[in-house]
């Protein structure tokens, strides 16, 4: 489900039951590059196909130690901090594109909160009354 709250739209699709993939099916249909997706993902490693790469060291990132590497990848410099111990989740991530002018960058950081808990209505849409339901239609 997707809503545009300004407009007062929503439009939903069905998709397979796995995230990964639901991603797939989304992506590819829809026509949709999210550039930090690979973080969505269950295996990142597989998403990412690098070219090369380097290990940094341990760099601290909001107070939390993280392994600190980059990779290089179709003009494309990529930065992930990932926390280090037994859970190690992406904190940070940033994409430099080298192939634009200026050489443009996407930083994000991440907050995970594992311990939370999750029940199915959680994944239940519920949009505010006088919504208007809209198709979705996939990318030509």
């Amino acid at each position: 489900t997707m809503v545009d709250h300004a407009f007062g739209y929503y439009g939903q699709i069905k998709t397979p039951k796995k995230v990964d993939k639901a991603l797939d099916y989304i992506f590819k249909s829809f026509g949709i590059t999210a550039p930090l997706s690979a973080v969505l993902y269950s295996d990142m490693s597989k998403r990412m196909k690098m070219k090369s790469g380097k290990y940094y060291g341990v760099r601290d990132v909001d107070g939390v130690a993280c392994d600190y590497v980059a990779f290089k990848r179709h003009g494309k410099v990529i930065h992930v901090w990932v926390e280090t111990g037994a859970k190690p989740l992406v904190k940070a991530y940033s994409i430099i594109d080298t192939k634009e002018e200026g050489e443009p960058r996407m930083n994000a950081s991440f907050t995970w909160h594992t311990d939370a808990p999750v029940n199915d209505k959680d994944f239940v849409a519920t949009v505010a009354k006088g919504t208007a339901k809209i198709s979705v239609e996939p990318a030509r």
